[in-house]
């Protein structure tokens, strides 16, 4: 939906464009931090979150769509945060300073990132109006051509195409 503009991962990505984004099958494993986002941006989603009665058949009826693809976001670059170097330095030294200005303010960016961990910086985003459901995996993986063929499709329905 646009709400984070660096995802903070432990490993550094060489790509740049467009991916998939994919929702676990689970809500286990959510992080405070990520449940706090929630309650920042949206409070009812983490009350439905943290309810032990909601089952993912439901989080699904509700819109989650866990075990989907729910969205794309373009990778735009990537750099390693740590003390010397926070993010907003790291943004100057690698010349991303136009993006930095045009992300959102509201939720500091520092927030995604840890020492010791890489800034994925995030672009445009795009939320699917319909989950496309399938497995997930660990890490960066390819889409079959069926899913590839559904993911076009829903960024064309939401009037976004990647380069």
């Amino acid at each position: 939906a646009g709400y984070k503009s660096v995802e903070n991962r432990t490993w550094p990505t060489n790509h740049r464009g467009w991916i998939a984004v994919h929702a676990g099958s689970s809500k286990r494993g959510l992080t405070d931090d990520a449940l706090e986002f929630l309650i920042d941006t949206h409070s009812q989603i983490a009350d439905v979150l943290d309810d032990p009665t909601i089952t993912p058949e439901k989080l699904d009826e509700l819109g989650f769509g866990l075990g989907a693809i729910i969205g794309a976001v373009e990778i735009v670059g990537c750099l390693e945060v740590y003390q010397q170097r926070p993010l907003a330095k790291g943004v100057e030294e690698l010349g991303y300073q136009a993006w930095y200005a045009n992300r959102r303010l509201d939720i500091p960016h520092e927030r995604w990132c840890d020492d010791g961990y890489y800034a994925w910086l995030l672009g445009q985003a795009v939320k699917f109006k319909a989950p496309i459901k399938c497995p997930g995996r660990v890490s960066l993986w390819r889409l079959g051509p069926d899913l590839e063929r559904a993911v076009a499709d829903a960024m064309a329905a939401a009037s976004c195409s990647p380069a």
